[in-house]
């Protein structure tokens, strides 16, 4: 079997991203967005000391 014979697995696209990849993603200054998270307009959780935000709830937001 040669290489261009074996399909490649797709990329596994991440269910979540921590909050400053998330900021990026949504392009909001850092204040602004922990802010958000803190009040809890954009939900998340907090693992440790890190917020981790699902892509759906980015979504979400958006969408609004």
């Amino acid at each position: 079997m040669t290489m261009t014979e074996i399909e490649r697995p797709a990329k596994i696209q991440p269910l979540a991203v921590g909050a400053e990849e998330a900021r990026r993603i949504i392009n909001m200054g850092r204040n602004q967005f922990y802010a958000m998270l803190k009040s809890g307009e954009i939900r998340a959780k907090r693992v440790g000391k890190k917020w981790l935000v699902p892509i759906s709830e980015l979504e979400r937001w958006l969408a609004s």
